[in-house]
């Protein structure tokens, strides 16, 4: 019976994505109502399911099928262009789970855990005891509460917290060290991770128009989010909550910046001339300390 109220649950689900396209072009109520009845069905259908299967499980086959489903419809039905970054998502998610699947991973994962963060200051799943000076994020519709000290992604959360796409909690002292042994593995000391692995992970990927990303993680543009005075080399990655961690190996600097910017909810984008302002910033105060 799974299969059959998941099958149903995809098939209205991209019936409802049609509707919802149709009525952008046309502005014909009866599509609004074509849409709302398909999602109403989703939910009803989805809620069926887990019966059957647990919901991490049941939201990862769901994410995956509905978006490649959905995709392909924008691809046949209104010609929507279809690049890597789509799929690159609910790729990076399945993989987790398949690794997952597939058995304890290497003991150097914890190797790794240990080197960047000594203290422990940076968790998947945050203990009971952070809980009071851990920043509030959204106030979530799905979860009906104040999100504090778990996940805000609702796909890691439906995953347990710790996937491939989710973040780390911890302080800024702890992304500092984190950053501060990647600059040593740069400069040729020993680490966690080789020296050539992680140059691979931070050069921008060519091929991909437009695009300045690197193996998980963002390169140097004008229009980047770390502002215009760190070096061509710089690399960083931000988190959709309002964190944030830029390296500039050339300039020997980092810059880690933690806000909630989603509290109470993620309508809020001023972030998006926060994070270029404040990496600026520091920058200016790091060269007027050097000597001329």
């Amino acid at each position: 019976m799974f299969w059959l109220y998941f099958s149903l649950v995809c098939l209205f689900d991209v019936l409802g994505i049609g509707f919802g396209k149709y009525y952008s072009l046309t502005q014909n109520n009866w599509y609004l109502a074509g849409a709302a009845l398909c999602f109403t069905l989703v939910g009803l259908f989805f809620a069926l399911s887990l019966n059957y299967k647990g919901i991490a499980l049941a939201n990862i086959i769901w994410s995956g099928a509905a978006t490649i489903l959905i995709t392909a419809t924008g691809y046949f039905f209104f010609k929507e262009a279809i690049t890597p970054l789509q799929l690159g998502g609910i790729a990076i998610i399945l993989l987790g789970l398949i690794l997952e699947r597939g058995g304890p991973l290497p003991r150097q994962f914890d190797r790794l855990k240990v080197l960047l963060s000594p203290a422990g200051d940076l968790r998947f799943h945050p203990p009971a005891a952070w809980t009071a000076r851990t920043a509030p994020t959204r106030q979530n519709a799905w979860r009906d509460r104040l999100l504090r000290g778990e996940v805000d992604d609702d796909n890691a959360w439906a995953l347990g917290g710790a996937a491939g796409h989710a973040g780390l909690f911890g302080t800024a002292g702890a992304v500092g060290d984190c950053a501060r042994h990647l600059l040593e593995v740069l400069e040729g000391r020993p680490g966690a991770i080789d020296r050539r692995t992680l140059e691979e992970w931070v050069t921008r990927r060519e091929g991909i128009p437009d695009s300045s990303r690197a193996l998980g993680w963002d390169t140097m543009l004008p229009t980047s989010s770390c502002g215009r005075l760190m070096s061509p080399r710089a690399f960083g990655h931000t988190g959709f909550t309002g964190t944030s961690l830029w390296i500039d190996p050339d300039e020997g600097v980092y810059v880690v910046l933690l806000t909630n910017r989603t509290h109470p909810t993620a309508s809020n984008e001023l972030i998006k001339e926060v994070r270029p302002a404040v990496h600026d910033a520091a920058m200016r105060a790091v060269r007027a300390q050097r000597p001329r």
